[in-house]
């Protein structure tokens, strides 16, 4: 699921700017404080203190959700956000995050009608777009993801999240160069964002497009030096252009940030193989367990190239 609204943000929701103060707004500054400072069991002191102090304010109510959210108790947080609900049903960031909780929990269906409940309140919401467009593809529905990243990327024409999704779905359905024009919009609406370098190589790479490829995820990588994903595709890109040294430089990131991969370790093994540096593939080889089907079947495409 995209990132939802913040709770402190979805506070401000609940009261119009000129209302008069409610009794409880003390206590929901103070539980909304100690929930961003961690404190996750003092703010739920502070949110139950709130709920008696203000019976029909939903803000303890899916505050309180948003705490039990981060101690992971999902039915705690879906009965609260209900709680909230049933006081004010068009919190439409209250039903993105009920559905986020849901779609996490495998209620899929429940979690689509949520995320239809926050659009229907507010279809300005981006969040609940990108979380209904996400839910479609997960279920293999991808046409239907493709008209809801669509709709969305209208409604926000400068939301370059919203064209990542948007691509990633049409790369799925193998619509390459509608997807790549996605990739490129997200870049140029939001150069300094690096996944949407990242969906951008990704995009020319499996349009072999191997150059534009490598620089699109060396921009990623430089932006977000944490992005595993990135390193990886590079790997593989350089390793596609015979560019071997850069290839292992590229997963010796990528080991670096994930060390106990084996899937990396197997790439390892298969570009010395590519490259012919047979002592090192069948020593890198060596030292992972050579039951497994996969190394075995690493092992078979090393031997092809260093018999």
């Amino acid at each position: 699921m995209r990132p939802s609204v913040s709770f402190l943000v979805v506070a401000a929701l609940a009261v119009p700017v000129f209302a008069a103060p409610l009794p409880d707004d003390a206590l929901v500054d103070e539980g909304s404080r100690k929930l961003e400072g961690g404190d996750v069991d003092g703010a739920l002191d502070a949110f139950a203190r709130a709920e008696k102090a203000a019976p029909k304010d939903p803000r303890p109510r899916y505050l309180r959700g948003a705490a039990l959210g981060r101690k992971h108790d999902a039915a705690g947080a879906v009965a609260a956000y209900r709680e909230a609900l049933a006081l004010d049903g068009k919190l439409a960031a209250v039903h993105n995050e009920l559905g986020a909780v849901l779609e996490e929990a495998g209620r899929r269906d429940e979690a689509t009608g949520e995320f239809r409940a926050a659009l229907e309140a507010d279809p300005t919401l981006a969040e609940a777009w990108s979380n209904l467009g996400r839910a479609q593809l997960a279920r293999g529905d991808g046409a239907a993801a493709v008209d809801t990243f669509k709709k969305a990327a209208a409604r926000a024409p400068k939301d370059a999240d919203l064209r990542i999704d948007l691509s990633v779905a049409l790369r799925k359905l193998g619509r390459a160069d509608e997807a790549t024009a996605a990739a490129r919009e997200a870049v140029s609406l939001a150069p300094s964002l690096a996944p949407a370098h990242l969906n951008l190589g990704l995009c020319l790479s499996a349009a072999k497009k191997l150059d534009e490829a490598a620089a699109e995820l060396t921009a990623a990588t430089r932006l977000d030096p944490q992005g595993h994903l990135a390193f990886v595709a590079l790997a593989t890109v350089e390793r596609d252009r015979k560019r071997w040294d850069a290839a292992l430089g590229a997963l010796d990131r990528a080991q670096a940030l994930k060390p106990r991969s084996l899937a990396l370790r197997l790439e390892r093994a298969r570009i010395l193989g590519a490259a012919k540096r047979c002592a090192e593939a069948k020593q890198a080889l060596g030292a992972l367990p050579a039951d497994k089907d996969d190394v075995k079947a690493a092992a078979r495409e090393v031997a092809a190239t260093c018999p």
